[in-house]
């Protein structure tokens, strides 16, 4: 196990410890030792062998771990030995190449840490704060991060097979440098995965879209073209963000216009093309000739087909008023969602709620609830 000459060292302090190292050439063995709840602040810890070691609460804030050992240890009976590091410490540490494979990390706290090119093979990471903590080349396969916290954590070509990260904190908020591995296994026993962390990892939209489907998590209904005036884009934005974040595709003007198209002739197959319609009503939309127009296209959908295919939903009462007879004759043959008290998260909530519903009993009255929309 432990070099004894090595652990003693240790125990004396950081300048004894940060001296000998400065002289000597030793690769320092602390292997299996008990150093729970050590200061090990800013001491000189690369290419130590920690393997297997007790560490829990130990502090290794801004220490150099550089290509460390501290993972776990075969024992004789073919049995495995854990480095213990719960609740350790390593914010800001340093941890290049350092090998956790294995290591009890549960609520320890990273954030900030250096992991580049981080060997976390099958690691256990629940709880953890990662806030910052750069992952770039970073192997997580089998590694359980549940209910840790990524918030800006850096990731780039990181490893993600058949990775947990279920409930993962702030994981749509993290930063991506460049693109990842992530597989099926690890999406699908994480589902849901935020599509801002799907997209920065580097999966098409196409696979994206379709992901709900194919993992069998899917909305009961397919798609939705979003109608609406500029003045109302912020509110627009929010909607299409939210029910993508659902599962359910949805066409948005400035997400899925291409450069070039012809606008009002990709509008028009735009609505010929997706299920629903989302009217946006409201003081902006109601005067454009461009939003009745696309109600009309709808409406001529409608009786083609024979089925419901208009949501009205608003943002203010003018469309209640108004005289235009596109409008009005929407209003009075239409239930109109109300999202007027939008700003109000909690009763955006309640509105959002509604309108998911109202399309889910709307397509599954329409094609039977065990089909998909795609299925003939």
């Amino acid at each position: 196990m432990a070099n004894e000459r090595h652990a003693e060292i240790l125990r004396e302090g950081a300048d004894a410890w940060n001296g000998w190292r400065s002289l000597s050439s030793e690769v320092p063995d602390l292997s299996g030792e008990d150093f729970s709840e050590m200061d090990l602040s800013e001491l000189d810890l690369s290419d130590a062998d920690l393997s297997a070691s007790y560490l829990r609460g130990t502090s290794f804030s801004s220490a150099n771990l550089e290509r460390a050992n501290l993972s776990d240890v075969d024992l004789w009976d073919g049995s495995l030995l854990q480095a213990n590091l719960v609740s350790a410490n390593f914010k800001g540490a340093s941890l290049w190449y350092t090998n956790l494979d294995r290591a009890d990390l549960t609520r320890a706290i990273l954030e900030g840490a250096n992991l580049t090119n981080a060997r976390l093979v099958s690691a256990v990471l629940k709880d953890a704060v990662l806030t910052g903590a750069k992952l770039i080349g970073s192997n997580l396969q089998h590694a359980n991060l549940r209910s840790a916290d990524l918030t800006s954590a850096i990731f780039g070509d990181t490893i993600l097979g058949n990775t947990d990260l279920t409930a993962v904190r702030n994981l749509e908020l993290s930063i991506h440098e460049a693109p990842s591995v992530i597989d099926h296994q690890t999406i699908n026993k994480s589902w849901p995965v935020p599509i801002a962390f799907l997209r920065g990892c580097g999966l098409p939209e196409n696979l994206i879209e379709y992901l709900p489907y194919l993992l069998g998590r899917g909305a009961p209904f397919y798609s939705c073209f979003i109608s609406y005036a500029h003045g109302d884009n912020e509110f627009a934005q929010r909607l299409y963000s939210d029910l993508r974040e659902l599962g359910i595709r949805c066409w948005f003007a400035p997400e899925d216009l291409l450069a070039g198209d012809r606008i009002r002739a990709q509008i028009d197959v735009s609505i010929r093309t997706h299920d629903k319609v989302l009217v946006i009503l409201s003081k902006s939309s109601i005067s454009s000739e461009w939003l009745k127009s696309e109600i009309e296209t709808a409406l001529a959908r409608e009786s083609l087909e024979r089925r419901s295919l208009l949501f009205p939903i608003r943002l203010d009462d003018s469309a209640l008023h108004s005289k235009d007879a596109t409008i009005r004759g929407l209003v009075n043959a239409r239930h109109i969602g109300d999202f007027t008290r939008w700003s109000d998260d909690q009763q955006y909530k309640k509105a959002l709620s509604s309108l998911v519903r109202g399309l889910t009993i709307s397509f599954a009255t329409e094609t039977g609830k065990d089909r998909r929309p795609d299925e003939k």
